[in-house]
């Protein structure tokens, strides 16, 4: 199974991380460390999302109508023109409520400006789009498929990394315990049981 935020942080070469700071006016340290900080984050939004049918079934169709994973092939075009790009929107749908949280953390992590912080995740939301767009084309995945590399990639993160993973427990702990794994069992296993459940 694709490992997500490894092939990520691949497109994050050291150009494009200086491309990010001179548009966003932060500089390499800074950009490099709220990257790190912002990709799991996203990605771990979207997992939770995925975990129902609704949420699941949403961001399948996004991808589908708006996000081929052509937008990896012109990351300079991106990073310059993302004010006017769908970053914002994306931002809105999968952080939701926690939008001013997830900023605020991530600018804390690594010193950059809350208006720096908000620009950057712009940029990276539709890259993490068109990363899942990529895979859906490739893996020919359908909705559970998706919803299941999105979940496993998860749990991936929070077993290799568990204190990085520490400030994302906030996004994805349930019940308040401070510890998202059984969590994340017990919503992909529902969400996944349901999906297969119609096929």
């Amino acid at each position: 199974m694709a490992d997500l935020l490894r092939e990520l942080q691949a497109q994050m070469s050291g150009k494009t991380i200086d491309k990010i700071a001179n548009q966003i006016g932060g500089n390499q340290q800074q950009t490099s460390a709220a990257v790190s900080a912002a990709l799991p984050m996203i990605l771990q939004a979207l997992s939770k999302n995925a975990t129902n049918e609704q949420g699941a079934n949403s961001l399948f169709n996004a991808i589908a109508k708006d996000h081929d994973g052509s937008a990896l092939n012109n990351l300079t075009g991106l990073i310059n023109n993302f004010q006017s790009g769908p970053g914002a929107g994306i931002l809105r749908h999968v952080l939701g409520q926690k939008q001013n949280k997830a900023e605020s953390i991530v600018s804390q992590t690594s010193g950059l400006n809350a208006q720096a912080t908000n620009q950057l995740l712009q940029i990276l939301a539709p890259i993490v789009m068109a990363q899942l767009g990529k895979q859906k084309q490739k893996g020919g995945l359908d909705v559970g498929g998706l919803a299941n590399l999105l979940i496993q990639n998860t749990a991936r993160q929070q077993k290799q990394q568990p204190k990085a993973a520490g400030f994302l427990n906030q996004f994805l702990d349930q019940d308040g315990d401070g510890n998202i794994q059984d969590d994340l069992t017990n919503m992909g296993v529902k969400a996944l049981s349901g999906f297969f459940r119609k096929k």
